[in-house]
């Protein structure tokens, strides 16, 4: 089963919000670039500013096993 199958709540999502989704979760709050994960708005409202391009190969890494590791315990969902 792949995430675009996925329903939650009787909800399906599609791969961008996915991504969106895991991102704002499992990105480091800074990476070995001292890159930081949100910007603060004028308004105090938080965006996300770092993509995984953003990451080097190990965090990619790192980055990689709790994606798989999220999928597998909150969304039963295996990986191979």
């Amino acid at each position: 089963m792949g995430t675009g199958e996925l329903r939650i709540q009787g909800q399906r999502f599609s791969a961008e919000t996915w991504n969106e989704h895991f991102k704002r979760e499992l990105l480091p709050e800074r990476n070995a670039k001292g890159l930081a994960k949100w910007e603060v708005l004028p308004s105090g409202e938080r965006t996300l500013a770092m993509s995984t391009k953003d990451l080097n190969v190990a965090e990619m890494g790192l980055y990689m096993q709790a994606l798989q590791a999220a999928l597998a315990t909150d969304l039963g969902v295996q990986t191979s």
